[in-house]
């Protein structure tokens, strides 16, 4: 009898939001570590059991956006699309709900299945962050769970949550709309996409991509369909003609701020409890009179 492939858990989220230690927590020592192909970027993989099921976990790079900038965030962006995972957990910083959003609006959006992983909720809490679970997921129409991984909190909870969604029945509810220059364009694009052009991943999703010109996607459908890569390389440049001063990504990400600021004014409402001590330090460093003291006593 044929032993059965383990199922693919990928773990996704900004740099510095605890990633690392849930993939140790999951994995214990069994992990390895390889370069993606092509890339001098280290991809860290190990196996856990979760009830039933044997799941290999895979430790992403850092990334921000799945319109990618870096080769972290491109290695990241590849590995979600194209290992179809059976769940991706979004870590974030509870601390910083707000620009933790964008990202999983992404993820959201793209039609994999999210659980998102509200991590360093001990802290948060000290700082006076309030979130509220149940209509957080609500809005996001996803699994959140709340955690403090280093201190070995939420795990349990984030294995149940895990063991216990499907990822054909999670009901999102986030639709995000782009400027209509970019939903044209992601019209005209999406008929063009063969059957088969990452699948597990929402056509729309694909066709954004490509209107921002992403290399990589470009590069694919003209090996996949080169007539089809052509045309959506011409509607993709039209497009970029348009309006070069802002570019298709920035206007998406533009969009994913400014639904993620609503998301999270709704969701994260601001708590009697006084700010901590680090807290308060970064309101006065980043407070634009701190900044240009700051500037004039390092200029003397």
């Amino acid at each position: 009898m044929t032993a059965q492939k383990p199922k693919k858990l990928i773990i996704a989220g900004n740099p510095n939001v605890g990633k690392s230690v849930l993939f140790g927590a999951l994995t214990g020592k069994y992990a390895t570590v390889s370069n993606y192909p092509g890339t001098t970027v280290e991809v860290l993989r190990g196996p856990v059991r979760i009830g039933s099921d044997e799941y290999e976990v895979v430790d992403t790079p850092g990334m921000y956006s799945i319109l990618p900038v870096t080769e972290e965030e491109r290695v990241a962006r590849d590995i979600l699309f194209s290992e179809r995972p059976e769940v991706v957990v979004h870590v974030a910083d509870a601390r910083n709900v707000e620009r933790m959003l964008p990202l999983t609006l992404q993820l959201v959006e793209a039609g994999l299945p999210v659980i998102l992983a509200l991590n360093i909720m001990d802290e948060a809490e000290t700082e006076g962050v309030s979130i509220d679970i149940p209509t957080l997921e609500k809005e996001l129409g996803i699994p959140v769970v709340r955690a403090a991984f280093a201190k070995g909190r939420g795990l349990d909870e984030l294995k149940a949550r895990i063991e216990s969604t499907k990822s054909d029945a999670v009901s999102r509810a986030v639709t995000v709309d782009y400027p209509e220059p970019v939903e044209r364009a992601m019209k005209e694009i999406t008929p063009l996409l063969p059957v088969d052009f990452f699948p597990g991943v929402s056509r729309r999703t694909v066709a954004l991509l490509l209107a921002a010109m992403d290399e990589n996607m470009l590069a694919d459908i003209e090996r996949t369909e080169a007539a089809a890569g052509g045309e959506v390389r011409r509607i993709a440049g039209r497009l970029a003609d348009s309006n070069p001063a802002e570019p298709v990504g920035y206007r998406a990400v533009v969009r994913h701020r400014e639904i993620s600021r609503r998301i999270a004014t709704v969701v994260v409402p601001t708590s009697d409890v006084p700010p901590g001590f680090r807290e308060k330090l970064s309101r006065i460093m980043m407070n634009p009179i701190t900044i240009c003291l700051i500037w004039s006593v390092t200029s003397i």
